[in-house]
């Protein structure tokens, strides 16, 4: 059924550019903070505080600008316990069309996560993409921009994008259109048979498996690095063995390891303990929050004073770029049962990287989570060293 078209702002006047701003009640801020209390992990209250935040804006926006148009949330990806601890994007219907709101506690960066679901998987696709700000600390929520889905279909074909390992898509800030008074025109009157959305054709992964993916593939198993061997998961996600590091410290030559070279050398004169000759690494680069982050893993096996088989695992975060690591960065390893490190980066020390290098027995998992100030985080699958067999004499 087709929705009458009423407005409350100029039909045709979209000579206003400025994101639209929506004060939020006490009441509103309440609610969200008594929501996000409901969760044990900090990075998920503040993603579920900002959502709630968003939608009190979002529908009090629509209510206002265009009272006949209905409001329909689902909340088994918005608000409702468990579930809500894991969904990065908020699922609106706004009369006949699908709106995914993507709740920001900051604009400042050039590139929008959006959850691989909400751009591949029919049932979670929606007709337009939302940015909302969050400014909670002036009780505000702005309107900023839009995209439409099939814009993004042909932007996405034009540029090759490809998911990353945090299971989203990076966006171009500039792909959105900055125009909130023309999302208002579209979905007062256009036909949603002009935004087509691919059909389901089978029962789909709910998007609340999302963000807990990493936990659940396989682990990445460094002990095949000494042997020049690069597991499939590795290649997948795109890690990148490095060459030998010993030859490489002793090198004045350029080359893809001399960033972590000149790290190595500084550890090893702090400590007055080189590596061992048989360590190997690798990095990973990635984008968390709009930061181009580079994790470098480096690991060789030892033995105990009791003689007892060991490994240890030597982990890196820096920057992919000139840019220093962002304030409040936080790198936190855990084994099998409990947090083992905990560093956040301190401004004062005008640090350039964070370390944490561990010791465990053969086979015993290390976990590594990087999260932002703001509450968003990445968990990488678990580190273990498994030395593949030798590889027999055929008979």
């Amino acid at each position: 059924m087709k929705v009458p078209c009423t407005w409350s702002a100029p039909m045709f006047d979209f000579t206003a550019l400025q994101p639209e701003t929506l004060l939020l009640e006490a009441a509103e801020i309440d609610r969200a903070r008594q929501i996000s209390r409901q969760l044990s992990s900090p990075q998920q209250q503040w993603q579920v505080y900002l959502n709630a935040l968003a939608l009190a804006g979002f529908s009090q926006w629509i209510h206002t600008q265009a009272p006949d148009l209905p409001l329909e949330v689902d909340q088994t990806t918005c608000l409702s316990l468990p579930k809500a601890e894991e969904v990065s994007m908020l699922r609106v219907q706004v009369g006949p069309f699908r709106l995914g709101l993507i709740a920001l506690g900051s604009l400042m960066e050039e590139i929008i996560e959006v959850p691989v679901p909400a751009v591949d998987w029919p049932e979670y696709i929606p007709h337009f993409y939302v940015l909302l700000e969050v400014l909670e600390d002036l009780g505000q929520v702005q309107v900023q921009g839009f995209l439409r889905y099939d814009r993004l279909q042909q932007k996405r074909q034009a540029h090759a994008l490809t998911a990353t390992l945090e299971q989203t898509y990076n966006l171009p800030l500039a792909w959105f259109e900055a125009r909130p008074d023309r999302l208002l025109l579209y979905l007062c009157c256009l036909d949603p048979k002009a935004i087509p959305l691919p059909h389901t054709t089978g029962p789909q992964v709910p998007v609340a498996n999302l963000l807990v993916q990493p936990l659940l593939q396989p682990v990445i198993n460094v002990g095949l690095w000494l042997r020049d061997e690069l597991e499939a998961l590795m290649e997948q996600i795109q890690w990148i063995l490095l060459p030998d590091l010993v030859p490489a410290l002793r090198s004045s030559m350029l080359s893809p390891v001399d960033e972590l070279a000149g790290v190595i050398l500084e550890l090893e004169r702090r400590s007055g303990s080189p590596l061992l000759p048989q360590s190997r690494g690798a990095y990973h680069d990635f984008l968390l929050g709009g930061h181009g982050l580079r994790l470098y893993a480096i690991t060789w096996p030892q033995i105990s004073g009791t003689g007892t088989p060991e490994w240890s695992l030597l982990l890196i975060l820096g920057s992919q770029t000139t840019v220093p690591l962002p304030a409040g960065i936080t790198l936190q390893i855990r084994d099998a049962t409990e947090i083992l490190v905990d560093q956040t980066l301190d401004e004062t020390l005008n640090p350039t990287y964070l370390f944490a290098r561990l010791i465990g027995n053969q086979e015993e998992p290390f976990t590594a989570t990087i999260a932002l100030f703001n509450g968003m985080a990445l968990t990488l699958p678990a580190f273990v060293f498994q030395p593949a067999p030798e590889p027999r004499d055929s008979i």
